[in-house]
């Protein structure tokens, strides 16, 4: 039973925890593994891709070190697309605006942001479907995907419709507003697509707002621009896609360690409300069965106290760093 991190170290959440256990796959995983699950990582397996072969390389080496942070890691240096072919990745001057469809200069220039956009080379490079390449690796029962890949998020999401229909719990999700790309899908074209497959947008993870002036963000006051304070262009968000627990009560195999695991995702992302919701709903497993409702309440009370001070600790940390910004300007 996992006793490393509050969230988990009880008794009723961390049997639950070690039995079901989780597996994420991070599609983009430059930099290192999506940190959302990192108190989960006792419990959680990771299956990264991440085409940049040395960065790849890296993620790997680290990965076998010790001490070892999740459950088992592996990176494979693959491209993943709708369909394997090859295809054109267009290389920017900022390396994460690199993008397999063409910028829209206009609309960066329009915010000042035609250098980071600028396109400085194109190469040919493979792409596989998510789908194919588990299949064809052993990679199996996958419960959540973060996908981050300048507009080609959709792209892959079809190519993993099996995943995506039969799997998948939770997906996080770079989403845009605007066209930064040419051709490419906005979040309502998302959204319809995931909703087919018993998803609806549970929570926004990050958002992203433009100014004209690519030195200040909306929210961000300074006395050295001639325009000191204005409210933003919305441009781009994460997005928490969670599968409706009805959906999957009428529609999966095995529900209920699917819903166990889908209230271990809920609490990850301080969705208690939602676990609760959940627990119900759960009929067979031998660890929720066997304590009483009042108990697993009185557990959920303990995350939720804890989560609070979390998320307290967190909007003060970021208050004292948007202070000491005004301060600086």
């Amino acid at each position: 039973m996992t006793k490393k991190h509050s969230l988990f170290g009880s008794n009723l959440l961390g049997l639950l925890a070690d039995e079901v256990g989780l597996h994420l796959c991070d599609v983009g995983s430059r930099g290192g593994v999506l940190p959302d699950f990192l108190p989960a990582a006792e419990f959680t397996q990771v299956t990264g891709f991440e085409p940049e072969t040395k960065e790849c390389a890296r993620l790997n080496q680290v990965a076998a070190q010790l001490p070892k942070i999740w459950k088992q890691e592996d990176h494979y240096p693959v491209a993943l697309g709708e369909r394997d072919m090859f295809q054109e990745l267009i290389i920017c001057n900022a390396p994460g605006c690199s993008s397999t469809l063409e910028p829209v200069m206009k609309f960066a220039l329009e915010y000042g942001r035609e250098q980071p956009f600028g396109v400085v080379d194109r190469i040919q490079m493979e792409v596989k479907s998510l789908d194919g390449f588990c299949e064809s690796n052993g990679i199996a029962d996958l419960d959540f995907l973060k996908v981050d890949v300048q507009g080609g998020e959709l792209a892959i999401l079809k190519g993993a419709s099996q995943i995506v229909s039969n799997q998948l719990l939770g997906i996080r999700c770079e989403v845009e507003f605007a066209h930064l790309y040419s051709g490419q899908p906005l979040f309502s074209e998302m959204e319809m697509y995931l909703r087919e497959s018993g998803f609806y947008p549970a929570d926004w993870l990050y958002v992203r707002h433009w100014r004209n002036d690519l030195r200040f963000e909306h929210g961000q006051f300074s006395r050295k621009s001639d325009v000191p304070y204005s409210r933003g262009r919305l441009i781009h968000s994460d997005v928490l896609f969670l599968r409706d627990h009805h959906w999957i009560v009428a529609n999966m195999n095995d529900a209920d360690n699917k819903l166990c695991r889908l209230m271990l995702m809920a609490l990850l992302y301080h969705h208690v409300d939602l676990a609760l919701t959940i627990l119900p709903l759960i009929k067979s497993n031998r660890i929720v069965s066997g304590s009483s409702a009042e108990q697993w309440r009185l557990e959920l009370g303990r995350v939720s106290k804890t989560l609070a001070k979390m998320a307290f600790y967190k909007s003060a940390s970021d208050l004292a760093t948007k202070f000491r910004r005004l301060l600086c300007r």
